[in-house]
């Protein structure tokens, strides 16, 4: 059961009136004044860590020309990717098989049954398979390093969550999409190599240019998230604002009371033009009532 907030005796069931039966205090409006204020000073400490988030996102994305860039950057590599990296023709007595590797390429080849093929002739001991070896390895490097593409967009998109240490991830995820393409290069120019004196001619391979514009990519993606997080960016924020954010944590941690705490809690050019426009309102009503408020 509750009690009465001012004379704190304990109220029964069958005390559903307005006013306590005790000290006959109205019990929806007592404190009522205290309460309004309390709400008041929380909703502006609210809204102050609202606009910081706010700010923080806007700014990640389209806060100056590097963050734009970095934005658009982040698409290069999956766009890169779609150049083919190597073309490859496989030539069997039922299977005629030509393959332009790309990303989309690697994803056939992945859901077709087409890389169990040359998985199963690569552990195969009848023809040569040292080439089927070394194209299954290059398309093994080239879905790491499309996950790697697909996961820089991906942490691009979350770089509000921290401006800093998201880009030192980004520079990471790149770093790896770029070792990723220099890994299917060599495996690819092996292949290739080994494609020439295969067997009855089963295997014909060409290298292509698209690895050499995916590394660009990355190296771009790179090159734009190190000077975020070496620089990071600069965040205008709202007068007041961080000193509310740094009361607010002050407050949730015990340090200060919410109560003890003055209404605005800070004082801006903006709280200060609406006190005087309530000062204003104020002699306008008195005026016109001939009372002085």
């Amino acid at each position: 059961m509750s009690a009465c907030p001012k004379c704190q005796n304990k109220l029964r069931l069958i005390d559903i009136g307005q006013h306590c039966p005790h000290c006959g205090v109205n019990l929806r409006f007592y404190g009522f004044e205290e309460r309004f204020y309390r709400d008041a000073k929380l909703a502006e400490l609210s809204v102050a860590k609202m606009h910081i988030k706010l700010r923080v996102f806007k700014t990640s994305f389209i806060g100056g020309w590097l963050p734009k860039t970095r934005l658009f950057s982040a698409f290069l590599p999956l766009i890169l990717l779609l150049l083919p990296a190597c073309k490859t023709v496989i030539t069997l007595s039922f299977v005629l098989k030509n393959i332009s590797l790309n990303m989309i390429e690697v994803y056939r080849i992945f859901t077709d049954g087409t890389f169990r093929f040359i998985s199963s002739m690569a552990a195969s001991s009848v023809v040569d398979k040292q080439s089927f070896v070394l194209l299954r390895n290059a398309i093994y490097a080239y879905a790491g390093t499309a996950f790697a593409a697909a996961l820089a967009v991906v942490l691009t998109l979350l770089c509000f969550i921290s401006i800093k240490k998201m880009s030192a991830v980004l520079c990471l995820a790149s770093g790896c999409g770029a070792a990723g393409t220099a890994a299917v290069f060599v495996w690819l120019k092996l292949f290739c190599q080994s494609a020439q004196t295969s067997s009855f001619g089963l295997l014909n391979g060409t290298l292509s240019y698209g690895m050499f514009f995916a590394a660009a990519g990355f190296a771009a993606v790179f090159a734009f998230n190190f000077l975020i997080a070496k620089n990071g960016l600069h965040i205008e924020y709202d007068e007041g604002d961080l000193e509310r954010a740094e009361i607010a944590h002050k407050v949730k941690t015990g340090e200060l009371n919410i109560d003890d705490l003055p209404q605005p809690i800070v004082e801006t050019q903006a709280t200060r033009a609406i006190d005087d426009e309530i000062l204003k309102a104020q002699k306008q009503f008195s005026g016109k009532e001939g009372v002085s408020l």
